[in-house]
Formats: structure tokens, C-alpha cells, sequence
């Protein structure tokens, strides 16, 4: 097995940058910023996949309607806060922190440019100062045309005959006090500018070993943990979807049942069917599901509990009446969930015998009107006394016997 020492080796002659002026900490912002936009890219893309969304179905639900939508509206605001809320997204954190670093090294990068510029321009000016200096002091106390330029060390002198001499390391003779004071002036104003330089450069340091070993890692650890943690949700967002579209089956396999085989087809009044898994809460709960999920396949599935209640209210104690309550087990179960109830189900028949209101089932049969019965009745009455008369006329007939109106 390595040891630390040498893993960390490793890794750090993997991860080395060498960073010698300005320039290179300007590619190495820009490497790392691409590296950054890439795994927003990557995020945003796996934000975006089916997996990581929840549908609110379009299709009959019964009651668990608004249990459902308030499912999506979660899921939603699990989305909201992993993606747009700095102080509950670990992957938003991580990407400050990231972005801060880019940003110091940025304002360390202007200041060694801002320094090193300085230091050329006050060096330039003290060397002017200096040669200005050098050439009405000693050149006009020579009394003789001299043109002194400086090139790397090495001093040419031409005098007005043409002939030059080249002189390596010359000191000029008779220095004046105010030459020396430049000097050493330039020689300062150049060891502190290096002395600047330096300390942004330690500074730069820490932040990339920061950067390259701890942030960027993190950072792509965050958005990994991040799209599990959405994926996750949105599955369970999904089963319990899944189990809201079982009870609406449920629901409306019971409701034909109900309006078709058990009310009294003389009975026009509405009723709220429901069917509720036991010890399931109704409203979604992450934890909950996540629980449901890790023990479904160590215990029975929950009964599930069907009512049937008048949507009237009673006038004595102002509650709904229970007209039918049981809980489905396999026979009932049989009965219930025909083929051809779960197939008008899942193609979304509209049934014909009774319509839903506002989750309530109501049936389509026409009420019974007083005006059409009484015309019946008078039709009734005619009809009889028709044949009333007819029977006095075949009397009649037969006896030769005629009756005054």
C-alpha cells in the first residue's frame, strides 16, 4: 500500500502548474474557468433530463388529485432550492467558491502587470534623470561631444572622429554624489517592485494548490451528489405517483361498480367514493417514501379501505352518511377490477351511467317529472274511457237496445 507521502507526490506532479509571471497565471484562469462552465454545462443538461422531472399526469386521479399536484409542486421546490438557492445547494456553494478563487487570482494577475509596469516606468524615469545628469556634469566638464548609450553592460563611446571603443563593466570616472543617489535609488525601487512580485506570487500559489486539490474536486463532487439527490427525489415523487394512480384505478373501477350494480336506480342522489391505504399518509413525504420503499418487500402491502358517502349532509348531526364501507380484499377485489373496467380506466372512458362533480358521482338517469306523469295519467284516462264506450257499442249491437245521449 503507497504511502501518504508518496501518494500526495503523486499528486502533486500531476497537478503541478508552474506559474512564472502574469501570462501564465492568465492561461491557468482560463483553463480552469473552462473546466468550471464545462460541469455548469454538464448540470444544467442533467437538470434537464426526464429522470430528474416530475409530471403531473393529465388523467383521472379521483381523490388523490391534489395530492398529486402538491407531489409536483415539491419535487419543484426541490429544484428551486438545488439550483437557485446559494444557502441550501451544496453545488451553488461549491461554485463560489470555485469563482472566488478565479477571482482573486484575477486581481492578483492585474497587480503583478500594474507593478510590473511601475517598476519599468520609475526605472525608466530615474535612468533618464541619471543620464541627464551624467551628461551636463561630466560631459560638458570633458568639453568634448559624447554619446553614452547603455546596451546590456556594455558601454559604447563614439567621439566625433568615428573610432569607438568598447568597454565592458566601465565605471565612469568622476561621479557625482547625485549619480550614486540614483543609482541606488533605481537598484531599491527594483528589489521592491521584485519583493511585491514575489509576496502575489506566494499568494497565487496557495490558491491554485487550493484550487487544483481541494475546490474543483469539490466542486464536481457537489454537482454529482447534487443531480443524485434531485434523481432520487424525483423517483420518489414518481412511486408515489405510481400508487395515487392505483387508488384512482381503484376508485374508478369501485364508482361503476357502485352506480351500477349497488344504488337503487330510483336513487338520484350524489356520493363521494374514496379509497385509502391504511397507515399510508395521503400527502407526500420524502422520508416516508424513501422508508416505504426500503421495507416493501418485508411486509404486506397496506388494506385499502373503501367508502361510499352521501355527499348530503344530514340535518340531524350535520355529517355525510356511510352507505358503504369495506375493505378490498380478493374477492371483493375480483369483482371490483373487471378487465373491463381497468381498460376503460386506462383509456379514459367517460362513464355513461353517471358523471363525476367536483369528486362526486352523481348518476345520468333523467329524473322523474311530474308534468310528463300526469300526462300519462290523462292518456290513461282517455284510453279507458274509449274503451269503456266500445264496449257499450258492441252491447248494443247485440241486443237491438239503443240509449239516448
Amino acid at each position: 500500500m503507497p504511502s501518504r507521502k508518496s501518494t500526495s507526490t503523486a499528486a502533486n506532479q500531476t497537478f503541478t502548474t508552474n506559474i512564472k509571471g502574469a501570462k501564465d497565471l492568465k492561461e491557468y484562469i482560463n483553463r480552469i474557468s473552462e473546466i468550471t462552465q464545462g460541469v455548469r454545462r454538464e448540470f444544467e443538461c442533467d437538470v434537464q433530463q426526464p429522470r430528474a422531472r416530475v409530471e403531473e399526469p393529465k388523467t383521472f386521479l379521483g381523490s388523490r388529485s391534489f395530492d398529486v399536484t402538491m407531489c409536483r409542486v415539491s419535487h419543484d421546490s426541490v429544484l428551486h432550492s438545488e439550483t437557485k438557492l446559494h444557502q441550501d445547494s451544496k453545488f451553488l456553494q461549491a461554485e463560489q467558491t470555485v469563482n472566488d478563487g478565479l477571482a482573486l487570482l484575477e486581481n492578483i494577475r492585474k497587480m503583478l502587470v500594474t507593478n510590473k509596469q511601475q517598476r519599468n516606468v520609475t526605472v525608466k524615469n530615474l535612468k533618464k534623470t541619471r543620464h541627464l545628469g551624467v551628461k551636463t556634469g561630466k560631459i560638458n566638464d570633458l568639453k568634448k561631444e559624447r554619446e553614452i548609450t547603455e546596451q546590456g553592460g556594455v558601454y559604447q563611446v563614439s567621439n566625433g572622429g568615428g573610432a569607438a571603443a568598447f568597454v565592458e563593466d566601465i565605471e565612469l570616472e568622476h561621479e557625482t554624489p547625485k549619480y550614486k543617489e540614483i543609482k541606488l535609488l533605481i537598484q531599491q525601487v527594483q528589489q521592491n517592485h521584485r519583493t511585491v512580485a514575489h509576496n502575489l506570487f506566494k499568494q497565487a500559489e496557495l490558491i491554485v494548490r487550493a484550487l487544483r486539490t481541494r475546490d474543483i474536486l469539490a466542486y464536481k463532487q457537489a454537482a454529482e451528489n447534487t443531480i443524485q439527490k434531485i434523481i432520487r427525489h424525483a423517483d420518489l415523487c414518481r412511486n408515489f405517483i405510481q400508487d395515487c394512480r392505483r387508488i384512482a384505478c381503484i376508485e374508478y373501477c369501485a364508482s361503476a361498480w357502485w352506480m351500477e350494480t349497488q344504488r337503487d336506480p330510483m336513487d338520484h342522489s350524489p356520493y363521494y367514493l374514496t379509497a385509502v391505504s391504511e397507515g399510508v399518509p395521503t400527502r407526500f413525504n420524502a422520508p416516508a417514501q424513501e422508508y416505504s420503499a426500503l421495507v416493501s418487500g418485508r411486509h404486506a402491502p397496506p388494506p385499502i379501505l373503501i367508502q361510499v358517502q352521501s355527499a348530503e349532509r344530514s340535518s340531524h348531526d350535520n355529517t355525510c352518511q356511510i352507505v358503504f364501507s369495506e375493505y378490498l380484499d380478493q374477492q371483493l377485489a375480483e369483482t371490483i377490477l373487471t378487465e373491463e373496467a381497468v381498460r376503460a380506466f386506462e383509456e379514459e372512458e367517460v362513464p355513461t351511467s353517471y358523471r363525476r362533480d367536483y369528486g362526486t358521482i352523481v348518476s345520468n338517469s333523467p329524473l322523474p317529472n311530474s308534468s310528463v306523469r300526469n300526462n300519462e295519467s290523462d292518456d290513461d284516462d282517455d284510453y279507458d274511457d274509449d274503451a269503456v264506450w266500445a264496449a257499450i257499442d258492441a252491447f248494443n249491437a247485440t241486443t237491438g237496445m239503443e240509449f239516448d245521449d
